[in-house]
C-alpha cells in the first residue's frame, strides 16, 4: 500500500510546478529576424527568414502559396502562382520593389523588407496557333477555340473565302484585348489546313474536304460525299445522269465546268487541286431526240404530254401534216421525234415534233416483255365476248398475226395457273366479236385467285379518270 501511494505522489509531482501549480507542455515557433512580402493581385503573403541561403524561389516553394513552374534551359518558369495562371494569351511576371526582375526568382537577391509583387500580362507580340477549329461565324467576327478562350478574328479585314465552321486553321497574328474568356485576335495571316474542291449544283454549293495523299477522282470524292448521284458506265466513261436537284432527261443533259471552263474530261479522269470550282448545269438537247409519253390533255391551241413526271407542251401547229388531230386520245401513249424549241423552252418545254406515232402493240409476242403493273396501249381484235364475269365483261383475243390470248400464257413474266389471259372489261363497253379495238390496259394480277390479267385502264398517268380508253 506504501508504494501505491509513493507512485501516484512521484506521477502528481511531475505535473506541479515548484509553486504547487499545474503547467502545460511549451511549444516553440521558429522566430525569424527579417520578413518579406510577397503580393498576388489583392493578395499579400510574408514570408520570413532568418538567412539568405535559400533562394526567393525555395521560399515560396516551401510556403503556403500555390505554385507552379517548368524547368527550363534558364531556369523555373512560373506557370501558376496564386490565381494567376500562364496560357495561349498570358505569362506571368514580377517586380522588386516596384521594379520589374531582371532575373529569375532562383536567382534574385532578397533583404529584410522587400516587396515582390506578381503580375499576370497579356501577351501582346505575334504568335501562331497551329490546327485551330472554326467554331462558329457571326456578323462580323471569326470564332476559334484556343485554352477554353473564344478567340474573335475581325471578318470583315480578312480575304480568305474558305471560311467553313468545324475546319481547323493557322493563324498568325496578335492580342489586342482580354475580357475574361473572350479574346480579341489581330491576325496578320490565317491559312486552312485543309484542302477542297467546291461543287455548285443550281442554288446550292456543297464543300468536298480531301486528303491529297489518297488519290481519289473527282467521281469518288462526290460519290462518296451527301451529293445525291446517278451514273452509267458506257464506253466513253461514266456518265452522270442527276447530281443533285439536276436530271438528265429526254430534253436535257448534265454538264459541268471548272474554274468556269467547260471541262475537257471525264469527272473519273479530270485532274483538280485544292480550291476547284464544279459548277453543274441542266443542259437543253439542241439535237433531234425521240420520246415516249402520255397525252394528258389536247387544247385549243397545244397539247400537254407527260412522261415520268416530266411535262411538255406541243403546239398544234407544229404538228405534222401528216398527222390526223382528231386520231388524237387523251391517255393514249405517243412515240414523238423533234426537236426541243430552245427559245421558247423556259419552266415548261416547247417541243417541235417531226413525227407522231400512236405507241401501240400490235404483236401478242410483245406482251412477254412486260411487268407487272405495267401500262400499254393495245390492238386486238375480239374473238369472243364473256358477260357473266362478276369483274365486266370478260373477252379473248388475237393479234394482227391471229396469235390467240390463249396461247400466250406460259410465255409471260408471271406464269399464269390457266392457259389463256383474260382481256377484262368494265360493264359499259358494246364490244363486238370480229371488230378491232385499241384500248389502254395494265398488266395485273387478279385478286384473290392470283391468276395475271391484263385489264381497261381507265386512268392516267397521274391517276385521273379517263372518259375514252376504247377506240375502234
Amino acid at each position: 500500500m506504501k508504494k501505491v501511494f509513493l507512485m501516484m505522489f512521484l506521477f502528481m509531482f511531475a505535473l506541479v510546478g515548484c509553486n504547487g501549480e499545474v503547467t502545460e507542455q511549451e511549444t516553440t515557433e521558429e522566430v525569424y529576424d527579417n520578413y518579406l512580402s510577397i503580393v498576388i493581385g489583392d493578395g499579400s503573403h510574408s514570408l520570413g527568414f532568418n538567412d539568405t541561403e535559400d533562394s526567393l524561389f525555395e521560399l515560396i516553394q516551401d510556403s503556403e502559396i500555390h505554385l507552379e513552374y517548368d524547368d527550363t534551359d534558364y531556369g523555373p518558369m512560373i506557370t501558376e502562382i496564386g490565381d494567376y495562371s500562364q496560357d495561349a494569351f498570358h505569362w506571368i511576371s514580377f517586380s522588386k520593389n516596384n521594379e520589374m526582375a531582371s532575373v529569375g526568382l532562383d536567382q534574385i537577391d532578397y533583404q529584410d523588407g522587400d516587396v515582390f509583387e506578381f503580375f499576370e500580362n497579356i501577351s501582346t507580340w505575334d504568335q501562331e496557333f497551329y490546327s485551330i477549329q472554326l467554331n462558329d461565324i457571326n456578323e462580323t467576327s471569326l470564332i476559334f477555340n484556343v485554352d477554353g478562350y473564344d478567340v474573335l478574328v475581325d471578318k470583315t479585314s480578312l480575304g480568305v473565302e474558305r471560311l467553313f465552321v468545324g475546319s481547323q486553321y493557322t493563324i498568325t497574328g496578335h492580342v489586342t484585348t482580354v475580357n475574361e474568356n473572350v479574346v480579341e485576335f489581330e491576325v496578320s495571316e490565317i491559312v486552312p489546313d485543309f484542302e477542297y474542291i467546291s461543287i455548285i449544283i443550281a442554288d446550292e454549293t456543297h464543300h468536298i474536304f480531301y486528303d491529297a495523299e489518297i488519290d481519289k477522282s473527282a467521281l469518288e470524292l462526290i460519290d462518296e460525299s451527301d451529293i445525291e448521284l446517278d451514273y452509267i458506265t458506257t464506253a466513253y466513261g461514266p456518265m452522270i445522269t442527276r447530281i443533285g436537284d439536276l436530271q438528265q432527261d429526254d430534253f436535257h443533259w448534265l454538264s459541268f465546268t471548272v474554274n468556269n471552263d467547260f471541262a475537257s474530261a471525264g469527272l473519273d479522269t479530270i485532274e483538280y487541286q485544292d480550291g476547284d470550282v464544279f459548277i453543274f448545269t441542266e443542259e437543253i438537247s439542241t439535237w433531234e431526240v425521240s420520246v415516249n409519253a402520255e397525252i394528258i390533255e389536247i387544247g385549243t391551241d397545244e397539247i400537254i404530254f407527260q412522261n415520268n413526271n416530266q411535262v411538255f407542251i406541243v403546239e398544234i401547229v407544229n404538228l405534222p401534216d401528216t398527222l390526223v388531230f382528231t386520231d388524237l386520245v387523251v391517255g393514249f401513249i405517243y412515240d414523238l421525234t423533234g426537236m426541243v424549241d430552245v427559245e421558247a423552252s423556259n419552266e415548261t418545254v416547247v417541243f417541235n415534233p417531226s413525227s407522231v406515232e400512236l405507241d401501240v402493240i400490235t404483236d401478242f409476242t410483245e406482251l412477254y416483255d412486260l411487268e407487272i403493273g405495267e401500262v400499254f396501249i393495245l390492238q386486238f381484235k375480239v374473238t369472243f365476248v364473256e358477260e357473266s364475269s362478276e369483274f365486266g365483261i370478260e373477252i379473248f383475243a388475237e393479234d394482227i398475226n391471229g396469235l390467240s390470248s390463249t396461247n400466250i400464257s406460259g410465255n409471260m413474266s408471271y406464269t399464269s395457273t390457266t392457259d389463256y389471259i383474260f382481256y377484262t372489261i368494265p360493264n359499259g363497253y358494246d364490244l363486238v366479236e370480229n371488230n378491232t379495238y385499241i384500248g389502254r390496259f395494265i398488266y395485273q394480277i387478279n385478286e384473290p385467285s392470283q391468276i395475271p390479267q391484263i385489264t381497261l385502264y381507265e386512268q392516267n398517268i397521274n391517276g385521273e379518270t379517263l372518259e375514252n380508253v376504247i377506240v375502234e
